[in-house]
């Protein structure tokens, strides 16, 4: 991933082909940095900032599915 550890970075998710997630379509959501190869998010910066995760995400059902996390101000949306 290419997030900030700590910065609480705003993020907009896009469904694509991965609509059983957990996650809305277009909302918005903050990254928190685990480590360099997870993230956890949360649906306030200050929460983000806080390191606490209140976002479930489920494991699609269907494999082979796409979505994204494109950073707000970034980016097609």
């Amino acid at each position: 991933h290419q997030f900030t550890a700590g910065a609480g970075q705003a993020v907009v998710f896009r469904e694509g082909t991965a609509s059983t997630i957990g996650l809305v379509d277009g909302a918005t959501y903050y990254v928190i940095v685990v480590n360099a190869n997870v993230i956890q998010l949360a649906t306030t910066a200050a929460l983000a900032q806080a390191g606490v995760a209140d976002v479930r995400l489920f494991r699609s059902p269907v494999p082979d599915q796409s979505c994204s996390l494109i950073p707000v101000g970034k980016g097609p949306i």
